[in-house]
């Protein structure tokens, strides 16, 4: 969904996730106290000296949910202790000139909860709307985390899932060998994902903030690398379930020559998605959680793309202003979840959405 115009201004929210020492901390007290490009609110659960913010002058209370402090360059940060949308939309009220929300997600929930609370209707007209989910991840231990070694493996490849942007951090302590082997292991988990690489957490403020991960008004760069033909090599099946063994975090890719039917198409990503009590709960039927759906689809009922975006129980397929320049361009969809059936996914795909008597 796709923000409104200056003249009635929606302020993006970005969701932060990583790993304690992963650098979120140092990333925070950049934007807070370094950066002067842009003014942006952090919502956290608690206050950390470490953030960096000697300087800020306490404002007093923000409510019975919140207390905030300002700081010199006209960033805040905020405490929550209560409902995180109210705390945010009480907060742009008190400072209408802030330019971008970051929900730093410690001690709050997991991202695609968090995100889903900010997904919001544009029939809402809310302040709000959600611009993307960054990862921050240590580029010199994510590894044993990938590994199992640490016993947070698959919380770590759960952040990593639900990312839109990853930030590789402290990537001065490793070798450019390492971080190729560190993201060909992150394409695996998540090949949607923009990475990025940095020391000390820093990287260009507008590469991260306002990036319109979930707008309708660019297109996706992962779609590239994506062509027809989505078979595996053997060598990259061995890998993918090694690295799914430990994790139970896999991708599924789905390509399709033919122009969709869109009613079709959200039967059954309902299916998977949505929680429910019957036969069409297609997740209870054959298991797995679905973190992530990405796609770009061409509908039967339109001339112009469609831009696919699901988190957790939540998804969208919105129309472009890209207009389909080939009848044979393909559909594609990228599915990312814990202990996907592969086969199940593809063969409920074919049954619902694609086959002449699907759906009818």
């Amino acid at each position: 969904m796709d923000c409104y115009t200056d003249s009635n201004k929606k302020v993006p929210v970005t969701i932060l996730t990583g790993f304690l020492g992963s650098g979120k901390t140092t990333f925070l007290r950049h934007i807070l106290v370094e950066q002067s490009e842009r003014k942006v609110a952090v919502i956290q659960n608690e206050f950390g000296e470490s953030i960096g913010i000697e300087e800020a002058v306490v404002m007093g209370s923000g409510g019975e949910n919140s207390e905030w402090l300002e700081l010199p360059n006209g960033c805040v940060c905020c405490s929550v202790r209560g409902d995180l949308v109210l705390t945010v939309e009480g907060l742009l009220e008190r400072r209408k000139d802030l330019d971008n929300v970051i929900i730093e997600t410690t001690g709050l929930a997991d991202p695609g909860s968090v995100a889903g609370c900010f997904w919001l209707d544009n029939e809402l007209e809310s302040q709000l709307f959600l611009d993307s989910i960054l990862t921050i991840i240590d580029a010199k231990h994510i590894q044993n985390h990938l590994s199992g070694k640490s016993g947070s493996g698959s919380e770590a490849r759960r952040q990593i899932a639900f990312g839109d942007q990853i930030i590789v951090n402290k990537t001065d302590l490793v070798t450019k060998e390492y971080l190729l082997s560190l993201e060909k292991d992150i394409k695996l988990i998540n090949p949607t994902a923009s990475l990025l690489y940095s020391s000390y957490s820093k990287v260009p403020v507008n590469d991260v903030l306002g990036v319109g991960a979930f707008t309708t008004s660019s297109k996706p760069q992962w779609l590239e690398s994506y062509g027809k033909n989505t078979t595996h090599t053997h060598e990259e099946k061995e890998e993918k379930e090694v690295l799914g063994h430990q994790s139970v975090v896999s991708t599924c890719a789905i390509c399709v020559e033919e122009r969709l039917d869109e009613d079709k198409l959200t039967r059954w990503l309902g299916g998977w998605m949505w929680r429910q009590e019957d036969e069409d709960d297609l997740a209870k039927q054959y298991g797995g959680e679905i973190y992530r759906v990405k796609g770009v689809v061409y509908t039967k009922e339109s001339e112009f793309a469609h831009w696919l975006q699901g988190v957790g129980t939540l998804f969208e397929v919105d129309e472009t202003n890209q207009p389909i320049q080939n009848a044979e361009t393909p559909s594609k969809i990228v599915v990312i979840g814990s202990s996907l059936n592969e086969d199940a996914l593809n063969k409920t795909f074919t049954e619902i959405v694609t086959s002449k008597e699907g759906g009818d």
